[in-house]
């Protein structure tokens, strides 16, 4: 009953195209911002501060993770899976993370395109992003680079895109990380 849910999210996606010829050059970039605005910390019965399972102080307010940042859809990062790409740095998942103070999330890409027909591109790509907690460092990221067949629908490109890691992590499970995956998609970039 003492949690309260107040905060502000800010989110700016931005394309950019430039063609001639067969040839475009697109590239997008996309950030979000989340403050949590309740910064009162929550007491117990005794009138002391609480601790979160991670040690530090509670607020009595947080940013729920359902409403925190994650690389998906629109935001994805071709050639991770949801669970590799939204890892914070200490490796945990961001929504399994409580966000008591701030989140961040930024996004780059770049794909030249080359028009093999009327409804068909065949494009290269370079992707990189990452989540952040409290700490926004926009040049800690991770990256992708891989290929892409485009067929144009009347409701926007059909994508099957293949994209490799140019870095691969440890999981959990000290595995490491696939080489790449395929994704399919409809008219998001």
């Amino acid at each position: 009953d003492d949690i309260e849910v107040n905060f502000v999210k800010l989110v700016s996606r931005n394309k950019f195209y430039f063609s001639f010829s067969d040839f475009t050059f697109a590239s997008s970039l996309s950030f979000g911002f989340e403050k949590n605005l309740s910064t009162d910390f929550l007491l117990d019965g005794n009138g002391n501060v609480t601790y979160n399972v991670d040690g530090n102080i509670q607020t009595a307010g947080y940013i729920p993770s359902i409403k925190v940042f994650r690389l998906e859809g629109i935001d994805g990062i071709r050639g991770f899976s949801d669970e590799e790409i939204n890892r914070t740095e200490s490796g945990s998942d961001i929504s399994d993370t409580i966000i008591q103070n701030e989140a961040y999330f930024i996004n780059y890409k770049f794909e030249s395109r080359y028009s093999i027909g009327d409804n068909l591109i065949f494009a290269m790509f370079f992707d990189a992003g990452s989540v952040y907690i409290d700490h926004f460092k926009p040049l800690k990221l991770r990256t992708s680079v891989g290929g892409s067949f485009k067929f144009l629908t009347p409701v926007g490109t059909l994508d099957l895109d293949y994209g490799i890691k140019l870095i691969r992590k440890y999981n959990a499970h000290n595995q490491k990380e696939r080489f790449g995956r395929f994704h399919l998609t409809i008219g998001f970039f």
